[in-house]
């Protein structure tokens, strides 16, 4: 759920990190110096969400990851079993 609920705030301060910090508007969608810059900007909108999720899983005491009920092994179950 943490990926979920925050991947939107890594992508904006990562947007935003970048036309602040440098000044410079982003490259028009879908060009050539667009495309160039993916695979940095996914680098760093990854690395922001990374460190997100894992002041958000401090802050939440990682609960869910202790939850198994039956009611939750049934839940997965059924739709496999047909």
């Amino acid at each position: 759920m943490g990926l979920y609920l925050w991947h939107l705030t890594a992508m904006f301060t990562v947007v935003g990190l970048i036309l602040i910090g440098t000044g410079h508007p982003l490259p028009e969608p879908w060009t050539w110096d667009w495309w160039a810059t993916r695979p940095s900007y996914v680098a760093a909108a990854a690395a922001t969400l990374a460190l997100l999720i894992a002041v958000a899983r401090r802050a939440e005491g990682a609960r869910w990851l202790h939850r198994s009920s039956s009611a939750t092994r049934r839940a997965v179950r059924s739709p496999l079993a047909g």
